[in-house]
């Protein structure tokens, strides 16, 4: 049976120990040949048209030309190369930027060794890899694009405390109603003013009315 032919790496980032460390990195994995390194953008994307490597891994924030604008010159010219971003923060302007620009994986630099030869591995079977912050940050980010498009998404049980606070009940007798205890009633109150962007009741009540939950009389806050 022949061998696979290892995965080719190109990395990049303006802090030598960083590189340093990546290169003791990739240098002990069989599966993985690193090709050489860069210390900017422009040197990045020189190499990578001479190397043709199979990965690009390459810091975000680079002199020259930084990893977003780099990322897209590199996806126009050499199209069978995948590149994994690299930054200090999980930022969703960042991470989105990378995304549009062709980026395939995106890790925080604090993320274990082992998490950074995944995403190589991953990206070089063709899929799409980010770190755990990453991922939390695009989805609250997509949750919050749905919720700008269709409102936020109530359950049942939190339509109907909004329905009895609007009625003027106190949270103990929402409890009693609704079989909860008066804490459980108060989490939810604030879970509600959270989604719905109120800061107050009168905010709740005002949404309320506003979307049909509440059709009665406008209450006293």
């Amino acid at each position: 049976m022949p061998i696979s032919k290892p995965i080719s790496v190109l990395i990049a980032d303006d802090h030598e120990l960083f590189r340093k460390g990546l290169r003791i990195l990739l240098t002990h994995e069989d599966d993985i040949e690193l090709l050489g390194e860069a210390k900017d953008g422009v040197e990045l994307f020189k190499k990578a048209v001479e190397l043709k490597p199979d990965i690009v891994v390459t810091d975000i924030h680079m002199p020259l030309s930084d990893g977003i604008e780099t990322t897209i010159k590199l996806r126009k010219k050499l199209p069978h190369t995948e590149v994994i971003g690299l930054s200090f923060f999980a930022d969703s302007r960042l991470i989105k930027a990378m995304i549009d620009a062709g980026a395939k994986g995106y890790l925080e630099k604090s993320v274990e060794p082992t998490e950074l030869l995944l995403a190589v591995r991953a990206v070089a079977n063709k899929q799409n890899y980010f770190c755990k912050t990453t991922m939390a940050v695009l989805t609250e980010e997509n949750q919050a694009e749905k919720d700008k498009l269709n409102g936020p998404h109530l359950t049942k049980k939190e339509i109907e405390i909004i329905k009895l606070i609007c009625e003027e009940h106190t949270s103990i007798e929402i409890a009693g109603k609704l079989n909860l205890s008066p804490r459980t009633v108060e989490t939810h109150r604030e879970r509600i003013l959270h989604k719905i962007r109120a800061t107050n009741i009168a905010g709740l009540v005002v949404y309320a009315m506003q979307n049909d939950i509440y059709k009665g009389r406008k209450v006293s806050c």
